[in-house]
């Protein structure tokens, strides 16, 4: 009973000094993870060059791209795409064409750190995808380029809304059991992680999931980008439900008169009792 009494006093109900310190180590981790997320690029295949020259210059401007060299880089896709343009009967190369070195344009400006310039070439890309012909595949990379410089610009309003457009233009066209289309799914789900809308990024991460597993091996960049992500998603839900706050306390019963009554102390009776008066 001494035991039972000591160890059921409120102080003892309180978590410990080591108890609280582990929870911020779990926070501290699950913000650095949620910060974290990497979405997942868009790849945008070249097509196929007319002329050698020309192909060795596209090549050439994706090893300068890949290498840090972003001026020679983009030297080589211009020039790339001069070329293009003289071997071309009108000295417009087709849709597909202008929209590669437009959206490839946008991506060596954008890890250049010029922003700015690289979303001018996105809607340049936008306005070029909108007139390819109905069900062509590549009409949502260019909104999917465009949400990936509006998430690492903390924009993520213009991201959500961008990677949602890509993701329904890709449903529409290439269904949803489709690699494309989960890249959608993955990267809109990373938008809405930072949204804190755990339930709905859960459920786009599963999908994406599904199919890469289906369609990647294990070791495949895509497979472990999105494996990564959906630790942190999961330890992110994880610290909600650790750190929620507990309910508050009930209120104390009003007393009568709004005085409390004090108990009356329990003594030993005196032997004999009280005398009895004559």
């Amino acid at each position: 009973k001494r035991l039972n009494k000591k160890y059921s006093n409120e102080k003892y109900r309180q978590p410990s000094e080591y108890q609280f310190r582990s929870t911020m180590e779990i926070s501290s981790v699950t913000d650095v993870l949620a910060q974290n997320l990497t979405l997942i690029r868009e790849i945008l295949h070249p097509p196929t060059a007319p002329t050698d020259e020309i192909g060795q210059l596209v090549e050439a401007s994706l090893v300068y791209h890949n290498t840090a060299h972003f001026d020679q880089a983009l030297l080589s896709l211009q020039r790339a795409q001069e070329l293009w343009n003289q071997c071309s009967e009108d000295g417009t190369p087709p849709i597909e064409v202008q929209l590669y070195f437009t959206c490839s344009q946008g991506e060596i400006l954008q890890s250049a750190g010029r922003e700015e310039d690289a979303r001018m070439a996105y809607l340049d890309a936008i306005q070029l995808s909108q007139q390819l012909p109905d069900g062509h595949p590549d009409i949502a990379v260019a909104y999917a380029r465009l949400g990936f410089l509006s998430f690492y610009e903390d924009q993520l309003q213009d991201a959500t809304k961008s990677f949602l457009t890509a993701k329904v233009i890709r449903e529409e066209i290439l269904g949803t059991h489709h690699a494309d289309t989960s890249v959608a799914y993955h990267n809109l789900g990373c938008c809405l992680h930072r949204e804190g809308r755990y339930d709905e990024c859960k459920a786009l991460f599963e999908r994406a999931s599904m199919v890469f597993d289906d369609v990647y091996p294990p070791d495949h960049i895509r497979r472990t980008t999105l494996a990564s992500n959906l630790r942190a998603m999961r330890h992110t839900i994880v610290k909600q439900r650790v750190l929620r706050p507990l309910p508050p306390p009930p209120p104390k019963p009003e007393s009568q008169g709004g005085k409390t009554k004090k108990k009356k102390k329990k003594g030993k009776k005196k032997k004999g009792g009280k005398k009895k008066k004559k």
